[in-house]
């Protein structure tokens, strides 16, 4: 008598008691079929409590700069985007802790390692310094080594070049642009002060200048002593 197996609807009947090569994959089959169902369920459980750690975890976040109000509001609202940020990360490597308190510096380890493959120093060490401000937030007793530890530096601004005056006002061919520019660099005014500058009303004579109210910037008036002789050869004139 021939049964038709009801787990996989196209296995070739046979006699019973007869074995055939035909026989023999389907029942590997089988097997492979059921093996893939668990590996599914294993899976699907797996998601489940990574979504429902995740979800745990973030509403300790919201928590915790609920409750902590000290900053600006733009600022709270940062760190938490970058602590949820940091949560999405844990989840890819596979490092999610079941509570913030479990989190250890392996784990941190292995997440700044993920990071410099992808992100800018400068980035690293922020959302570090989001990760040891929440951690005194919490009191909990994470050890999150230096920057220098993980080989992280800021990087060294760079000085602007020394451009001297008069070579800067010697390459300036329009008189209008080289008297402001002049006015801006020798006597410190501003580039609206040496608009509004006029030499009938206020005079480059005298050794000072008056900037008189109506165009000192806020209103106020000052005087500007003029010490060198670069500053009484600026081509003033009626702008």
């Amino acid at each position: 008598m021939c049964f038709a197996s009801k787990a996989l609807p196209y296995e070739p009947c046979v006699p019973s008691g007869t074995v055939t090569v035909s026989t023999l994959v389907w029942q590997v089959a089988r097997i492979t079929l059921n093996k893939l169902d668990h590996v599914g369920a294993d899976t699907v459980m797996n998601n489940k409590m990574q979504q429902k750690r995740k979800q745990t975890l973030q509403q300790t976040i919201e928590q915790v700069y609920a409750r902590h109000r000290q900053g600006r509001f733009a600022t709270r609202r940062q760190r938490i985007n970058t602590l949820r940020q940091v949560l999405r990360d844990l989840s890819h490597i596979h490092s999610l802790p079941p509570h913030w308190s479990e989190l250890t510096a392996v784990q941190i380890t292995q997440l700044v390692a993920y990071w410099q493959h992808r992100l800018h120093p400068t980035t690293i060490m922020k959302r570090l310094a989001v990760l040891r401000h929440f951690n005194q937030q919490l009191h909990l007793q994470w050890h999150i080594p230096d920057n220098a530890y993980y080989g992280l530096h800021s990087p060294h601004a760079t000085s602007a070049p020394n451009i001297q005056v008069q070579t800067l006002l010697d390459n300036i061919t329009h008189p209008v642009v080289k008297c402001t520019v002049g006015l801006e660099c020798l006597l410190g005014l501003t580039r609206q002060e040496a608009w509004r500058l006029r030499p009938a009303l206020h005079g480059l004579t005298s050794g000072i200048l008056h900037v008189t109210r109506d165009i000192a910037l806020h209103g106020k008036e000052r005087y500007v002593p003029i010490l060198i002789r670069r500053q009484l050869s600026l081509p003033v004139g009626d702008n």
